[in-house]
């Protein structure tokens, strides 16, 4: 390693007299440090590697530092190297150099790559480097995942690329967003969006949600979002506009929202929890299991400071299956630091019959 790089020639020379697995192991990280001296050099000596997979392999070490200063022979070197595992490593590598340079250029030559999975696999690389710096390349080079029917890969650049660009322009994210083709990297995108907005812009970002009440084709997206814009208000000082806007919300939403916030308030905010599954038992007919787990993690916070606190806030909720879901959630951790305790939770609970 500390021969590569003071005198790469010579560790060149020495790697000619290894066996050939260990010339192949070490090869890589000797070209890479070549390459930053010497690149003309480093080149000549990789492309005259006669195994065509080692010559692939070495391919990955000059061509980020080739593509730097002249990505026209860098993409033709790429052209002449045989298909395989390296080949991938390769475009890889030089794609994410080159999109931290010339992120139009690379865009350009990505467009040019035959085959989905060469294309994909040069992108996604891309995109790391795409999405902070020119969030439009990497919307562009998102298509052609989408492009190609849509997966989780696809979703999961979308969430990246849309969480970049919101931080630099939320209305060309959005627009961008919407635009999309693919239906779940769209939901993605615009649910990554929205939170965003909705942590600066509460208001603003429930208006839009409001639009999207009552269209069959928006509702698994209206279910995503409203947990961002609950928690946009929530963190508000005030919190008379959380209150407000869940007042406006169908029961079903509105008893999501508050049992959300109390689940993820549970650990921390201990108080903050407790009142909002107060606004969740005033707006239920009869507490769920769903709604048990979330009073289930209150009363574990709160018997951790106070078991008869926690045993008696349990035991004032509604009859049903949520306080015993509750009930059954606080024994479970009770057990084993304070049997007694435990076993009067347990006795609490109504009995089975049979």
């Amino acid at each position: 390693g500390s021969l590569a790089a003071v005198e790469p020639e010579r560790a060149v020379e020495l790697l000619n007299e290894l066996p050939p697995s260990k010339r192949a192991a070490l090869a890589p990280g000797v070209v890479m440090q070549w390459a930053q001296r010497d690149v003309e050099a480093s080149l000549e000596w990789v492309d005259a590697q006669g195994e065509p997979g080692l010559r692939s392999r070495l391919a990955a070490s000059v061509l980020p530092t080739l593509v730097a200063t002249d990505s026209a022979r860098a993409a033709e070197f790429y052209d002449s190297l045989s298909p395989g595992p390296y080949r991938r490593q390769a475009v890889q590598s030089m794609a994410a150099a080159w999109a931290a340079t010339d992120p139009s250029g690379a865009s350009a030559w990505l467009a040019t790559l035959p085959g989905s999975n060469e294309r994909n696999s040069a992108a996604a690389s891309a995109l790391g480097r795409w999405a902070s710096d020119a969030p439009e390349a990497a919307a562009a080079a998102l298509g052609w995942f989408v492009g190609d029917g849509g997966d989780q890969q696809s979703s999961q650049l979308a969430a990246t690329v849309a969480g970049a660009w919101v931080t630099k322009d939320r209305e060309a994210a959005m627009a961008w967003a919407e635009s999309i083709g693919d239906d779940v990297s769209r939901e993605v995108a615009l649910s990554t969006t929205i939170g965003h907005w909705a942590g600066q812009d509460p208001e603003a970002a429930a208006e839009y949600i409001r639009q999207l009440a009552g269209h069959p084709e928006t509702a698994s997206l209206r279910q995503k979002v409203l947990g961002h814009v609950a928690t946009g208000f929530a963190n508000q000082p005030d919190e008379r506009g959380l209150r407000a806007w869940v007042g406006q919300l169908p029961p079903d939403e509105a008893a999501q929202v508050w049992n959300n916030l109390a689940s993820s308030n549970s650990y921390n905010e201990t108080e903050h929890a407790q009142r909002y599954f107060e606004e969740l038992v005033a707006v239920v007919p009869e507490l769920k299991s769903e709604h048990g787990r979330a009073a289930g993690a209150i009363a574990r916070r709160v018997a951790q400071y106070d078991v008869d606190g926690a045993m008696e806030w349990v035991g004032g909720l509604p009859d049903g299956e949520g306080r015993e879901a509750a009930q059954s959630h606080l024994a479970n951790q009770l057990v084993r630091t304070d049997p007694m305790s435990a076993s009067r939770v347990l006795e609490a609970m109504p009995r089975t019959e049979g």
